[in-house]
C-alpha cells in the first residue's frame, strides 16, 4: 500500500501522538509516556489557538485593505467628474474664443478638451473594473471572517468538552478549517495585489487637479 504525503503542517506532530498513544494501548505506558502525550495534544491544541489569533491579525489588515481599495475607488470617481467638468469647460471655451475669431487660444482649448476625454475615458474604463475588485475582495472577506469566527467556536466547544484530542487529525473538521483559512488569506494577498494596477492613476490625477 501506497501512504500519500499530506500537505497540512500538523502531520508529524499528529503522527507523534498516535505513536505515543498505540504505546499507551499497548500496555507500554509509564508516567512520562502520559507527560508526553499531554504536551504533544497540548502542542497541537495551541497550533489552532495561534492560527485563530493569527487569523484574527490578518482580518484587521484585511479591512485595512478594503478601506484603502473603497478610498482608491472614490478617488476614481471624482477624477471622472472632475474630467468631465474640465473637457466641458474646455470645449465651450474652443467654441466661445473660435466666435470671437481669437483661433489659436481656441485651437489651444480644443486640444486641451481632447486631453480631458482621454482621461475620461480612460477613467470610464477603469471605473467598473475597480468596483468589481472591491466585491470580489468584500466576499472573501467575509468568508475569511466566517471562518476564523466558527474555528474560535470550535476549538473552544471541543475543549469545553475535552475531545479537541480527537478532532486534531488531518482530515479532522478543525484542521480542514485551519487549511481554508490559510487559503482565504493567501486569496486575499492575491486579490490585493492585482487590484492595485486597476487603483493606479499615476500622473493623470496631477492633471485632472
Amino acid at each position: 500500500m501506497i501512504i500519500k504525503k499530506q500537505s497540512c503542517s500538523c502531520v508529524p506532530l499528529w503522527n507523534a501522538i498516535i505513536a505515543i498513544c498505540a504505546f499507551v494501548v499497548l500496555g507500554g505506558c509509564d508516567e512520562k509516556t502520559k507527560k508526553a502525550a499531554e504536551v504533544l495534544k497540548e502542542k497541537a491544541e495551541d497550533k489552532f489557538v495561534k492560527l485563530a489569533g493569527e487569523g484574527e491579525v490578518a482580518l484587521k489588515l484585511s479591512q485595512q485593505q478594503y478601506a484603502d481599495m473603497k478610498e482608491k475607488l472614490v478617488r476614481i470617481k471624482t477624477l471622472k467628474t472632475n474630467a468631465e467638468r474640465q473637457m466641458s469647460e474646455a470645449k465651450a471655451n474652443a467654441e466661445r474664443l473660435r466666435a470671437a475669431g481669437k483661433a489659436d487660444e481656441a485651437g489651444l482649448n480644443d486640444r486641451r478638451a481632447e486631453m480631458y476625454a482621454k482621461n475620461l475615458s480612460f477613467l470610464k474604463e477603469r471605473e467598473p473594473l475597480a468596483e468589481a475588485s472591491l466585491r470580489e475582495y468584500a466576499a472573501v472577506y467575509e468568508e475569511q471572517k466566517q471562518q476564523i469566527k466558527l474555528l474560535k467556536e470550535e476549538v473552544e466547544m471541543y475543549k469545553a468538552s475535552g475531545s479537541l484530542n480527537e478532532n486534531l487529525g488531518v482530515d479532522s473538521p478543525v484542521a480542514k478549517r485551519a487549511d481554508t483559512i490559510k487559503g482565504l488569506m493567501s486569496k486575499l494577498q492575491e486579490k490585493s495585489d492585482r487590484a492595485k494596477a486597476l487603483f493606479e492613476v499615476g500622473k493623470l490625477e496631477e492633471t485632472l487637479k
